[in-house]
């Protein structure tokens, strides 16, 4: 007869031990960078278009143009908000991760 071979103890830091865990943490961490960077340059080409529509108007002295200031700010905004759409699944997939290891930290070591 064999004797079965002893199975390994569960780690402490089994979540965050496994080299899986730790590339697919790492996958979404690259997704919300990239979508934060996004969204800050979506803010960015905002403030400048918007600035040089008030600096357009104020040099012609037309209040309209000053008014059509509010298009690309709607505009930008809900591309903003649809950068933040879709990184809310990420931060929360990572969260739910961080708060399962939490969990394993936690629980006491069997004898």
């Amino acid at each position: 007869m064999t004797v079965p071979p002893k199975e390994k103890p569960v780690s402490a830091f089994f979540p965050a031990d496994n080299a899986a865990v730790i590339a697919h943490l790492n996958y979404l961490q690259a997704i919300i960078t990239r979508l934060a960077g996004n969204s800050a340059q979506c803010k960015s080409w905002c403030l400048a278009i918007v600035s040089a529509l008030f600096g357009f108007a104020g040099a012609l002295k037309n209040d309209k143009i000053v008014a059509c200031a509010i298009i690309p700010i709607v505009i930008f905004c809900l591309v903003d908000a649809a950068y933040l759409d879709d990184k809310y699944p990420e931060r929360r997939d990572i969260l739910r991760a961080k708060w399962r290891q939490s969990l394993a930290w936690e629980q006491p070591k069997e004898p």
